[in-house]
């Protein structure tokens, strides 16, 4: 989370995104006084470390115990990566229906199953996400 004159060329649009996430979901817990003014900083110094997305993303997941708000920011990342997954086993039965159009299924079905990860999509259909 680096200040915009120190801007890292490698920082992905998606690591931009989660870092302006995590300032919003901050600011609303600090308005709805769900976090004090002291914690929001500990954090954002916490978070000014992170220069990838999986940085982010494992911080969250090591403080989320101590910092109960970070469940928020939690909430939003699982559903933009639920998004991302949907569009992308979208692209896949979309391309394979024609060839397979039973293997088409069994993706779509296992792809809409609650929890699901992209890791145990790939792990059943290695194949697919050869690149």
């Amino acid at each position: 989370m680096q200040n915009s004159t120190k801007t890292n060329s490698k920082q992905t649009k998606e690591f931009k995104d989660l870092v302006n996430t995590l300032k919003q979901v901050l600011s609303l817990e600090l308005e709805q006084n769900k976090i004090e003014a002291k914690d929001v900083l500990t954090l954002l110094l916490m978070f000014s470390t992170a220069e990838t997305e999986y940085e982010i993303k494992l911080l969250v997941e090591l403080f989320i115990k101590d910092f109960p708000v970070l469940q928020h920011l939690k909430t939003k990342i699982d559903q933009k990566e639920k998004i991302k997954l949907d569009k992308e086993i979208e692209e896949i039965v979309r391309n394979l229906i024609k060839e397979n159009p039973l293997k088409a299924a069994q993706v779509a079905s296992m792809a809409s199953r609650k929890g699901i990860t992209k890791e145990e999509i790939k792990k059943h259909f290695p194949e697919l996400f050869k690149k």
